[in-house]
């Protein structure tokens, strides 16, 4: 046996992955720990570091410390990219705590080296399917069927994928490519008969094509014949619940949790319906019993982190709270119940409770954690000598905004501040910036909008909202998520229904889970209770009735839409409602319409010089360049000095390229 520890020195890294591999991870731990002895006195190369944390990380993540890996790897990939075995352990490490993005990126970093590996491709396609991204979902599934074509669950993964990206955001799909998928699910059912999971997407499809008879019994056979039929039951109770039939969906719900005691899900879904239909005491009772009957460590915290919620936002505070407080002290890598208590608005009037919390996530998450950083940045700011931690909120901003740029949270807050310094212009800048990284961050394009509505600049809203109408990933953003997973929706959710709770003037809040709830669920009526809320905090913005009008243009009530856009115009006859019925008209196709709105925009006359602009571009996004050159030149004459104008027009010349286009863009140029 090996003694002298300059021989140990040289085994202990190769025994430490041995003794995890044959899951022996407290040998695996003691020899880290020897190693780690001999060679902290020393001073190492920048290689033996490198090894170093990927020793520790194994064992972290052999303990079950997700959050020990990533504090551990994060400085080191930082300053050597090109270890792709960090980059797995990181992407696992970050799908176990739900930082899907994060783990997006981690993954591509891996597949930049090993572009074949066939589970790691499966994993970026499952990663970006919670995301809702299903360009990039279908590409990564496709990819991960051609590494391995006989597996059913790669096939289903594309099939999901090319499923989402056949039912646009109104809610009608594409019948002919759902005919495709349908004959392919077919096929495979022949060979899979006992998966659920073929009959839930052939479900769907029916569904999709205005079938609701044919997905239900589609559902109901899987229920009989499958030997898992959870998901089957699961889809089956969002389908009575979408077709208003909730006592149906309740009773499937309970059938579920008889059938499967020992799994969190039906128990929570059934709890979610009897929150839905009002009947609070029902859905604590639920989860009580739910708490009781399930034996998983999992399955217990992921109910009573919902039995919290319920209190917190329709029952008893006080027990919510308590009940997250409970949670917390059990485990000290609990991250989430510290963060919803964080959010709970008395525990934010209590600096030092809540200060207490921020360090025990930093303690749990390590240096390089997120979560601390924000809710460390949100209670400086919430402080009376916020100006000066200025920078200090910056900073940890930052850094959050660097390492995970598609993130809106950190970004909002940002926004808070410089708001609260009146500092537009840098309000602006930051929201677009978050933009050009994330289309579809629909709480940062209602922010932007308020604040070209408060300014008065019309144009550039409308430019918003047209945006968020033809960008694919914006549209992505609101296609029905799959009852095969909801992605990060369900905690979204929760989370939004807790801020509304805390704060009764947050109607920007009250907007986005309006929009949230309506794409998780459908159901309209809830969603327009959300922004009935929002309405009497702030009447008739821009940002309120674009989310009206999506919601019933989404649930196929054009008429409906239309008559809200036109019920404004007749109320308020002002520009901005002239505006958004013409934005809606275009999108609609009823262009003449549409043409007569623009048009009415110039005769306001503090505002006609931007109704020349958006006629004009009207006529460009019609692809009728004269009319288009016309409605400026029109608008030149009748305000000479217009800069704005003058820019536009000289664009629109050289975009043309006719003639003497040039040659007047130029002259144009010069004068301004």
């Amino acid at each position: 046996m090996l003694k002298e520890k300059r021989h140990r020195v040289r085994v202990l890294p190769a025994a430490i992955p041995i003794y995890i591999a044959v899951g022996k991870v407290s040998e695996a731990r003691r020899c880290l720990d020897e190693y780690l002895d001999i060679v902290r006195p020393q001073q190492g190369t920048a290689e033996s570091a490198t090894q170093l944390a990927r020793l520790k990380a194994l064992v972290a993540r052999a303990e079950g410390k997700p959050y020990v890996v990533m504090d551990t790897l994060q400085p080191v990939v930082v300053t050597d990219t090109s270890r792709p075995d960090l980059w797995g352990l990181l992407a696992e490490a970050y799908s176990r705590t739900d930082q899907t993005r994060r783990a997006v990126n981690a993954m591509i970093q891996y597949l930049r080296y090993y572009p074949r590996d066939a589970e790691m491709t499966l994993q970026l396609a499952r990663q970006y399917s919670r995301l809702g991204d299903w360009d990039k979902a279908l590409d990564a599934a496709q990819m991960a069927e051609s590494l391995n074509p006989t597996d059913i669950d790669r096939k289903l993964l594309r099939v999901e994928a090319s499923l989402n990206l056949a039912v646009d955001q109104r809610g009608g799909a594409d019948a002919a490519k759902c005919g495709q998928l349908s004959a392919e699910l077919a096929q495979s059912r022949q060979e899979h008969p006992d998966r659920a999971d073929i009959r839930v997407l052939q479900a769907v499809i029916a569904a999709s094509l205005k079938q609701p008879e044919k997905a239900e019994a589609e559902l109901k056979l899987a229920i009989d014949e499958c030997k898992e039929p959870l998901r089957a039951e699961m889809q089956l109770a969002n389908h009575y619940y979408r077709t208003k039939r909730i006592p149906e969906a309740i009773g499937v719900c309970q059938a579920a949790c008889k059938r499967h005691p020992d799994i969190a899900e039906p128990w929570l879904a059934r709890s979610d319906l009897h929150a839905a239909n009002a009947d609070y005491d029902s859905a604590r009772s639920c989860l009580k019993q739910g708490v009781d009957t399930v034996t998983g460590k999992s399955e217990k915290r992921l109910i009573s982190i919902r039995l919290a919620l319920l209190e917190l936002m329709y029952g008893d505070r006080a027990a919510g709270v308590a009940l997250l407080k409970e949670l917390a002290a059990q485990d000290k890598q609990e991250i989430y119940a510290r963060t919803l208590l964080l959010s709970v608005g008395e525990v934010q009037q209590d600096e030092a409770t809540a200060q207490g919390l921020i360090e025990e996530l930093h303690e749990a998450e390590g240096a390089s954690g997120l979560m601390w950083r924000l809710h460390q940045a949100s209670l400086w700011l919430s402080s009376e000598d916020w100006r000066a931690k200025q920078q200090d909120i910056t900073d940890l901003l930052q850094y959050c905004i660097d390492s995970d740029p598609e993130w809106p949270a950190p970004v909002l807050l940002m926004v808070d501040m410089y708001g609260r310094l009146e500092d537009f212009r840098r309000v602006e800048d930051i929201c677009r910036q978050a933009l050009a990284r994330n289309p579809s961050a629909t709480e940062i394009v209602d922010r932007l909008i308020t604040l070209f509505e408060k300014q008065g600049r019309f144009s550039d809203a409308e430019q918003i909202l047209q945006q968020r109408g033809t960008d694919a990933r914006v549209a992505s953003a609101w296609h029905v998520r799959m009852a095969l997973r909801e992605g990060d929706v369900s905690r979204a959710l929760d989370d939004l229904r807790l801020r509304v709770s805390n704060d009764d003037r947050d109607a920007d809040s009250r907007i986005l889970l309006a929009r949230l709830v309506y794409s998780q669920t459908k159901d309209v009526n809830e969603a327009f209770t959300y922004l009935k809320q929002a309405e009497a905090i702030t009447p008739d913005s821009m940002a309120l009735v674009a989310a009206r009008v999506s919601i019933l243009r989404a649930d196929g009530q054009t008429a409906a839409a239309q008559q809200i856009l036109d019920d404004w115009v007749t109320d308020r006859g002002d520009f901005i409602a002239y505006t958004m019925r013409a934005i809606y008209l275009t999108e609609q196709g009823q262009l003449d319409r549409a043409e007569a709105d623009y048009r009415k925009l110039t005769t306001f006359v503090s505002e006609s010089a931007t109704g020349y602009i958006l006629l004009s571009n009207f006529y460009r996004v019609c692809k009728e360049l004269d009319k288009a050159v016309a409605a400026l030149e029109e608008g030149l004459s009748a305000h000479a000095n217009d800069l704005q104008i003058q820019r536009a027009l000289m664009k629109l010349l050289f975009a043309r390229g006719q003639g003497q286009d040039q040659r007047r863009g130029l002259d144009i140029l010069s004068t301004l």
